[in-house]
């Protein structure tokens, strides 16, 4: 019997998830639906998974910042802040950094930080919303309380024009919750009564953001601000860019691209701000994020820069109150993904570790014991590596690594075309065969490929799918999937689409476009 005689090709849809249309409408260069897929380099891949940093936890605390930043001696340091302590990552371990007195930060807090060089140091400023203003030289044992009598607390913090700014503070016992603090110029540990409330909008400071090197951003609950340099008594200018969306939390705010922000909003939708206009830019799922992302939980919320791939990622509260879903944003095609996580993964930064890794760092590892840490070379890393770092809810840090599954977990994957009427309305459709293309890997995954149809696109949710087939993607030779003879009969429909899935551990899963072989004929009244 010869192939269905109408040949579709189904390219690997790059373009990301898509349901703001009819899906007759939608290209195939979209999915109606994806999970813990991610389109990069031309190819529909598997996200990164999470790999523990050590094998022992900082703590048994809620991990609700970080931060990488170098010493002036160009020396790496990571520092990851739970609600009680920061805590420094060493070449085997983590050290406390709490300076006797445990930190304080609620459940719904967020650790912020910000570099500044002052005294021949680059200082580390941090926040919590709770506890007084932090400092740390990169060097010293623990961190001190930020001299030179600053806000009791800030929500949030940022350094432009060579000043410090804190946000949303407390003085005196009274939280002003429009406020700006400005440290002295060139100086993060001398404050004055410098400061400015940035009022009108009846709303309050989530989080500030330089934009350049003499602007920042100020993100209110409904309205978005900006600051500028000026001259005068005053160092800077306030104005009112629009009122829209702010953001969820102050760790929902990403920078990118040098100075651009993209914010996951309390209304539930993605927005970009380059410094002169606000522009949503998930429409395209706006209804998905909509209805996943409940309750005032989203304070919880916080995003990533990813630069190996240009995307920044929101990781975000959907089956528990602490984040267990993500949505991925491709900066340059706009490809909006989703993806999901077996672990409350609760704050994420970008980093550069294992940046001085060597031989001498290795020295309290013996070849019995080096596998708890670092289980293969690749593990090693490289000398500043571009990697992300993620927290955990229970305390424990992850990379963020290709290639690897969910600290033991394997990564479940989904996406599915659009639904077609690829002849035409007025036809019905027999599918015949599907042939799929996806690199040859050693040990890789099996993939479902099942085949949905629909009469008139009236279901709720999810056409009604039937399996053709396994793609085992082990092989490198042609792999046809045929109908049988059980379900070629269930497989006749005026609209059909294609679905795959799998399950994916420590491997590589690239997705590289499929055809699909199909027999029309006309529907009859």
């Amino acid at each position: 019997m010869p192939r269905g005689y109408d040949q579709y090709d189904l390219p690997p849809p790059l373009l990301g998830v898509k349901q703001d249309d009819l899906e007759l409408r939608i290209p195939l260069d979209y999915t109606r639906e994806s999970f813990n897929m991610v389109s990069r380099r031309g190819k529909l891949e598997v996200r990164p998974g999470i790999v523990k940093v050590r094998a022992t936890a900082p703590s048994t605390s809620k991990v609700i910042g970080g931060i990488t930043f170098k010493t002036m001696a160009g020396v790496a340091k990571t520092v990851a802040a739970t609600r009680t302590t920061w805590w420094s990552l060493g070449a085997s371990s983590w050290a406390d950094l709490t300076d006797g007195v445990a930190l304080t930060a609620g459940i719904n807090d967020q650790a912020r930080f910000q570099v500044f060089p002052s005294a021949g140091v680059n200082l580390l400023i941090g926040v919590n919303n709770v506890d007084t203003p932090k400092s740390w030289d990169g060097a010293a044992a623990t961190f001190l309380a930020l001299a030179g009598s600053p806000p009791s607390t800030a929500r949030d913090v940022t350094a432009v024009a060579n000043y410090v700014i804190l946000g949303n503070v407390i003085e005196g016992g009274v939280r002003y919750t429009s406020r700006l603090r400005i440290s002295a110029f060139n100086n993060p540990i001398s404050w004055s009564a410098t400061s400015a409330d940035v009022n009108g909008t009846e709303d309050d400071i989530v989080g500030i953001r330089r934009i350049g090197r003499a602007a920042f951003a100020i993100y209110k609950d409904y309205s978005v601000w900006t600051g500028v340099l000026q001259a005068g008594t005053f160092p800077f200018a306030f104005d009112l860019i629009t009122e829209v969306s702010g953001p969820c939390s102050p760790s929902s705010i990403v920078t990118y691209d040098g100075g651009k922000h993209c914010y996951l909003g309390n209304d539930a939708r993605l927005y970009v701000f380059d410094g002169l206009a606000v522009t949503p830019v998930s429409g395209q799922v706006d209804q998905s994020l909509v209805d996943d992302l409940k309750g005032l939980a989203r304070v919880r919320s916080w995003g990533m820069y990813r630069r190996a791939d240009r995307m920044v990622w929101f990781l975000f509260p959907f089956a528990s109150d602490d984040p267990d879903r993500g949505v991925s944003y491709h900066i340059d095609s706009g490809a909006v993904q989703f993806h999901n996580f077996g672990k409350k993964l609760t704050a994420g930064w970008r980093g550069d570790d294992i940046a001085a890794l060597g031989w001498n760092d290795l020295a309290t590892f013996t070849w019995a014991n080096i596998a708890a840490t670092y289980p293969t070379w690749e593990s090693f890393g490289g000398k500043l590596l571009p990697i992300e770092y993620l927290g955990e809810l229970d305390g424990q840090v992850y990379f963020f690594k290709d290639n690897a599954d969910d600290d033991g977990t394997p990564i479940t994957v989904s996406w599915a075309t659009p639904l077609q009427a690829w002849a035409g309305e007025e036809k019905m459709h027999s599918f015949d065969a599907i042939e799929s293309s996806f690199e040859q890997v050693t040990g890789g995954p099996a993939i479902l490929v099942q085949i949905g149809t629909s009469a008139a696109l009236a279901e709720p949710k999810d056409p009604t799918y039937i399996t053709v087939g396994t793609h085992d993607t082990t092989l490198a030779t042609r792999q046809l999937m045929k109908a049988s003879a059980t379900n070629r009969d269930s497989l006749v429909a005026r609209l059909q689409n294609v679905r795959f899935s799998g399950s994916v551990q420590n491997k590589r899963l690239n997705y590289r476009g499929s055809e699909l072989f199909l027999y029309d004929e006309e529907v009859g009244d």
